[in-house]
């Protein structure tokens, strides 16, 4: 397995948009009903495609982990953090996502890894976010050291919390 940072995601946007569509409904809510990667309004659309979501993330700084030469996952960041968050001198993680059969295979490790080596060399923490029922997210940033900020009940649906991370440099 190997990371590469992406300088011009459109080059794999075809890619992009192929896991995007195949984890869709793992997100809450789903990313094609989502207008942006840093939405704070989780009042939902009518269902649509990812393609608004994707023009977001490709907006941001991309890092791709491969195998094989096969894209298997990816993680994007910005330099501005959502309303929600009081700073703004920070990395903000807003998508992570691995192929599900490429899962527990050690990507987001690598991806979470090359995040962190940016974070030190400009010295800004990590902030990101996810929801209550994501188990799995909850784990990975507890594995990787990420302490909860805050905690917003009911915030993307009745029993769906948005929970806040971040990682100090």
């Amino acid at each position: 397995m190997r990371v590469k940072d992406i300088s011009e995601p459109e080059v794999l946007e075809d890619d992009i948009k192929e896991l995007l569509i195949k984890t869709d409904d793992e997100f809450y809510p789903p990313l094609s009903e989502r207008k942006d990667t840093k939405q704070s309004n989780f009042e939902t659309e009518s269902k649509k495609t990812v393609n608004q979501y994707l023009n977001n993330l490709l907006e941001q700084n991309v890092i791709a982990c491969f195998r094989n030469d096969k894209m298997i996952g990816i993680l994007s960041f910005t330099d501005s953090t959502p309303d929600t968050l009081d700073t703004n001198e920070a990395i903000y993680l807003s998508t992570i996502v691995i192929s599900p059969k490429f899962r527990r295979m050690g990507a987001s490790k690598f991806l979470m890894g090359e995040l962190k080596h940016i974070a030190r060399r400009t010295n800004r923490d990590i902030y990101s976010r996810t929801w209550s029922t994501n188990t799995a997210s909850q784990s990975m940033f507890e594995s990787e050291d990420f302490d909860m900020l805050k905690r917003i009940d009911n915030d993307r649906d009745k029993g769906v919390d948005s929970m806040y991370y971040y990682w100090e440099v």
